[in-house]
């Protein structure tokens, strides 16, 4: 055979095993977007989960949670993945979308979807994100960034509103706002900045300037209730004329609010909160749920206008009717009020979440580390809402009780069940392609992309080899 037919030979050789070895590796393509990202068969029942704490009773579905994605270690902090975790009723683990396995860096809020569908809330470095994922399968049916236009780099909350636009809480430092975007015509139909809008700036004494919008809810036709992190305050902002309706807090106003995130609106003589409502409910009251963070609490305050206590700590225009504290509770990120009158809890340094009772009992427990975010409850839609405190017979204050109450150990413990549940290191590598690298129930996850690598590496030896034979060959 002469040299360059043994060459072409070679060569074709190389591309062949090349192209046999990377469906190995790489595992399925698919999604409207790209590929997908590593889709995860259940294999932690809440029998063998050792992220359940307390189960006295058990919630009808799926409780989605999302993780921001940070550790606190020795002092210093460490970046751990972004996730959004499915959690069954037992406590199980249903799914795990890994959000840093397709390029994010941070996991805010999440909606559940009419369709199924989650809309998720995440950033890569520079980009905010809204992306919906199918859990069932873990392929993002859709994805909208906004970079040039809305030029949003971190978005903590993004919601869909009933004529498809996206209500944003735009948390970039320096621009915070509310806006609407309408991604057909990829335009901000509506803009509410914190600043010139609302008014609103940090004490001339901080040291940060940063306002920190890091949620915002439709709760009635044309407003929206915000919290403003930073400012220690949570608003109600009618949407045609520009003004604050309602105002919960002020800045540096500890003793009402500090650090609130998550707000929920309630309305008397409601149980649930239709999104065509009025923000009033039947009898004209409102209640605002809220996670107090820098408290270490969870409150519930009233609007009564004018006819709050002296000393009140919400001022004169709002009754504080309802506090959970105690328990081990640090930092709290979130709290909704559910149908059944209890409050489903997100304790971001306490890396759990609960479900509890007007008494402050807990009665549904799961651990979750790397700061839990963002909570709810699928077979509700988002925050659904429920009664508010004036309703039901529970003291003003209330001590949290029946926790599991982990401890490190026992947290490092449920972290290190979740990354093997989650993708693996290597399967990050891969999904940072878009490579599917699920695994079948009740094998070792991570196995198949390990598998996937060492393929890879045997098809690069072989492509290597082949072409160094090809280039001999033609160089004699």
């Amino acid at each position: 055979m002469q040299p360059r037919p043994v060459a072409v030979s070679l060569l074709a050789l190389a591309v062949l095993a090349g192209t046999l070895a990377l469906p190995v590796a790489w595992g399925t393509v698919s999604g409207a977007d790209g590929p997908a990202p590593a889709t995860l068969q259940p294999n932690a029942t809440g029998a063998s989960n050792p992220c359940v704490g307390r189960m006295e009773r058990t919630p009808n579905g799926t409780t989605v949670v999302t993780v921001q994605g940070i550790a606190f270690d020795d002092g210093r902090y460490v970046k751990q993945p972004a996730l959004a975790v499915g959690f069954a009723p037992d406590g199980g683990f249903e799914y795990a979308y890994n959000a840093t396995a397709r390029g994010r860096f941070w996991a805010y809020d999440v909606d559940p979807l009419p369709t199924g569908d989650l809309l998720l809330a995440t950033t890569e470095p520079g980009v905010a994100i809204a992306e919906r994922v199918d859990p069932a399968t873990g392929e993002r049916t859709s994805v909208e960034r906004f970079a040039r236009t809305p030029n949003v780099t971190v978005a903590t909350d993004v919601d869909r509103l009933p004529n498809g636009n996206l209500l944003v809480a735009d948390a970039t430092p320096g621009r915070e706002r509310l806006l609407v975007y309408d991604p057909r015509a990829e335009a901000v139909v509506w803009n509410w900045t914190v600043a010139g809008d609302g008014g609103l700036r940090r004490s001339p004494d901080s040291e940060d300037e940063r306002v920190r919008i890091n949620d915002v809810d439709r709760v009635a036709r044309g407003e929206y209730l915000a919290s403003a992190r930073d400012l220690d305050q949570v608003l109600l902002v009618n949407r045609s004329t520009g003004e604050i309706a309602r105002r919960l807090g002020r800045d540096e106003a500890f003793r009402t609010l500090d650090r609130p995130s998550n707000p929920q609106l309630l309305r008397a003589g409601e149980t649930t909160n239709g999104p065509g409502q009025s923000s009033a409910g039947s009898d004209g009251r409102i209640s605002v749920l809220v996670a107090d963070g820098g408290n270490d609490r969870v409150v519930e305050y009233a609007h009564t206008p004018g006819a709050a206590p002296a000393g009140s700590p919400g001022g004169e225009d709002w009754t504080l009717t309802w506090e959970l504290v105690g328990g081990g509770l640090d930092e709290p990120r979130d709290a909704d009020r559910l149908p059944n009158g209890n409050t489903l809890v997100v304790d971001r340094r306490g890396h759990r979440v609960l479900e509890v009772t007007p008494a402050g009992r807990v009665v549904w427990e799961v651990y979750v580390p790397w700061q839990p975010y963002d909570a709810e409850r699928v077979a509700l839609g988002d925050e659904p809402g429920g009664p508010p405190a004036a309703s039901f017979d529970a003291n003003r204050t209330v001590a949290l009780s029946g926790s599991a109450a982990f401890d490190q150990r026992r947290v490092a413990d449920c972290a290190a069940a979740l990354l093997e549940f989650a993708p693996t290191r290597d399967e990050r590598l891969l999904g940072a392609f878009g490579v599917n690298a699920s695994t079948a129930a009740g094998a070792t996850p991570g196995a198949g992309a390990r598998e996937g690598l060492r393929a890879l590496g045997l098809g690069g030896a072989a492509v290597v080899a082949l072409a160094a034979g090809a280039f001999y060959v033609l160089r004699e």
